[in-house]
């Protein structure tokens, strides 16, 4: 037989093989791969319900009015929960991470406006800028 019809036979031998099944420490690898990003995705969600948890009994006007002001360092905690929230959500998509850096970008694009009319109107540099201070009443 040609030495072109017996090279063809051993790729075609070798394309209609079987792929191989994965190893016992591939397998388990792999299910300690998706047991790992579930107990993360857990912890994160948590860690958001238990920084919700306090602000939810908090907001009463009751608890504000005996809190006074450590209630609003209390409910500072949003910002840290908003930021779990998003990695918990990043952690929960597998494919296709748009949405989730979408509401990352929203996020910090929020916290950066709270950032700025929070401290731009004491830096002497922004002080001439009047968009700062129409924000003024977010803060």
């Amino acid at each position: 037989e040609p030495p072109s019809s017996r090279a063809s036979s051993i790729e075609t031998t070798r394309l209609d093989r079987e792929p191989r099944s994965p190893t016992s420490s591939q397998r388990l690898l792999a299910a300690g791969t998706v047991l790992a990003d579930r107990v993360a995705g857990l912890l994160a969600l948590l860690l958001i319900a238990l920084l919700l948890l306090p602000l939810a009994i908090t907001s009463t006007a009751a608890m504000i009015r005996r809190l006074g002001k450590r209630w609003q360092q209390l409910h500072r905690l949003v910002y840290v929960a908003a930021i779990a929230g998003v990695v918990h959500f990043y952690w929960l998509v597998k494919a296709d991470i748009r949405r989730p850096v979408q509401y990352g970008a929203v996020l910090l694009f929020l916290l950066g406006i709270r950032l700025v009319t929070k401290w731009a109107p004491r830096w002497p540099r922004f002080q001439k800028f009047q968009l700062f201070h129409s924000f003024k009443s977010w803060s």
